[in-house]
This record gives C-alpha cells, structure tokens and sequence, in this order.
C-alpha cells in the first residue's frame, strides 16, 4: 500500500442533502488541521447537492478537495466503498452530509491517535433531534477484540478515526447492496482486527436527527429484512471465517431480537422468536430488561401468544 499523502481523508457519500450540504461542508472547509483530504461521493444524487457544494468551496478558494460521481444511484454502501478505496490520508472517517463536525474535530482526534498510536480512536457525539439534545461521552480503552467482548465500540463511521492500513490490508469495507446498518459491519470488523482502540472524552461531531427522525419508524421495518438480517448473516460468516468469539454475534443477535419485539412499528413477538433462535437463551436473560420482562420473554419462547399479547398491553400502557 502506497504512503500517505493527507494526514486524513474526510468521506461524505452525498445524495439528496442540498438542504444540509453547506452547512456540513463548511465545517470541513474550517477543520484547523492542516493536510486533510476531502472525499465528497455523489451517488447520483438528483437535487442540487452538488451545485451547492461548488458554491460553498468558493468561500474556502485555498481548500483542496474531490468529487467522485457515481452514473448511476449505487446506495450509500458503494458511496463509501468509493471513498475508503480513493483515500490517501493516514486514517479514514466520514461524515455524513445532513451532519457536521466541530473546527478541531480532526486537528483533536488526529492528534490523539498519533498520541496513543490507536487503529480506532473514537471520540463523542452529539445527538439532536426535534425536541431534545443529548451527548454521549465513549469511555473505552484496549483491544478491538475487547471492546467487542464488552459491547463497548463504535457502532458508526462518523465519530472515529481509523488507520486506512487497517481498511485496506484486510479490505473492510460495507457489504455489496446493504445500505442500513453499512456502518455497524465495517466497524465490527475493524475492531476485531484492532490491538489499539482508545476513547476521548471531547464532544466532536453533531448528530443531526431532526429530518430522519420523521421516517426513522418506516425505514426500519422496511430495512430489516432487506439490510439488516442479510448483514447479520454476512457478518456471522465473517466472524466464524476468522475463528472469533461466538458470544459477540449471540449478543448483537439478542440486541436485535429486541428490537424487533420493543421498537415502535414492529412489536412482531413471532418474528423475534424465530430468528436465531441460538439466541434465544441469551435474549431472555439480558441485563438491560426488567425480571418482569425477562421471565415474559422466558415464557414467550414457549408460548409466542402470550409473548405478543403482553407487548401490545406495554404498548397501549404508553
């Protein structure tokens, strides 16, 4: 693999954002840290999207950056294949382009990985939505393969800054055609083959949910049984392909299983029963519920009825 030339490459897969564009662009353009790679992917995006970037970049004229075009719509999975395989920087991260990052964003987290000399530096986040804000602070320091085992890692590609040796030598990136959850793969792969992960405590990236929050509950029940089983599977293989932890894919599988019985528009007790049900064991005895809750879902492998009617009288309670 060739040395690199940025000391980060920026990805950000566009498409449909000519509302948020600028205000995501603009604080990449502003980053304080010098020699950085911008990588927009326009996935064939239909609205101004791009116009809009241009116009933006004329604020910023000494700022360098790239625009890959795909022909035609590819999904958000190949947008950012696109943009990991043409980066060139020391470390990867992305940026999606209805979010935006803080100025020092990578001038803090790029120091910090050169510090500690991680192959995942994860930093915090902010999360806002229509009516609330909240800030989650990552506490973690160890191996990828630790963090997995505690369930303590970074589910997304915007709040961390990975080696690109890393993505490339062992060429991670999101699976072919899954565009929701394309984040999760990557990084429970990265992880597993990290010896250095370390948190900041510093809040770096602004999450922004106020326009997906809307269909959040539609696109989850769509997406589950065109994204989010197939990736699952996809990663129960790859995990079991490099000889790693059942208990990793057991935990995510139980986690899921949840939240298809407790997730607005879904609450299907049958289908969270019947999906791996080598999970089952571990799904009825999380920590995170109630004994209640527990002993419920104990009795509803037996009996899924009585599963699905204690459900809908949670539901109703709300």
């Amino acid at each position: 693999m060739s040395s690199p030339k940025y000391k980060v490459s920026v990805i950000i897969a566009v498409y449909n954002a000519a509302d948020t564009i600028d205000r995501c662009a603009r604080s990449l353009f502003g980053q304080t840290l010098e020699d950085v790679e911008f990588i927009f992917v326009d996935d064939c995006s239909p609205d101004k999207s791009i116009a809009n970037l241009k116009q933006t970049a004329k604020d910023f004229p000494h700022k360098q950056f790239k625009i890959i075009s795909h022909k035609t719509n590819q999904g958000v999975a190949a947008a950012r294949t696109t943009g990991m395989k043409a980066a060139q920087g020391k470390y990867i991260i992305h940026c999606d382009p209805d979010d935006w990052m803080e100025l020092t964003t990578l001038e803090r987290s790029y120091e910090a990985a050169e510090k500690y000399n991680t192959d995942i530096l994860t930093f915090g986040y902010r999360e806002i939505k229509r009516n609330s804000t909240a800030e989650y602070r990552p506490t973690f320091e160890g191996s990828g393969l630790e963090a997995l085992l505690k369930w303590q890692f970074s589910f997304t590609l915007w709040n961390c800054l990975v080696r690109r040796d890393l993505i490339a030598k062992n060429e991670i990136y999101p699976f072919d055609g899954i565009n929701s959850g394309e984040d999760t793969n990557v990084m429970m792969r990265a992880y597993a083959l990290s010896k250095k992960v370390k948190s900041i405590n510093d809040i770096l990236y602004n999450y922004d949910r106020t326009i997906s929050d809307s269909i959040t509950t539609q696109k989850f029940k769509i997406n589950f049984e065109r994204n989010i089983i197939p990736n699952i599977s996809r990663l129960d293989m790859w995990f079991k392909e490099h000889n790693l932890p059942d208990s990793i894919m057991l935990t995510f599988k139980a986690k899921m299983k949840g939240e298809v019985l407790f997730r607005d528009g879904m609450h299907n007790a049958s289908l969270a029963i019947k999906m791996w049900p080598e999970a089952n064991t571990l799904w009825c005895n999380m920590p995170e519920y109630s004994t209640t809750t527990r002993l419920i879902l104990k009795a509803g492998v037996i009996c899924p009825l009585l599963l699905q009617i204690y459900i809908r009288l949670r539901t109703h309670g709300k």
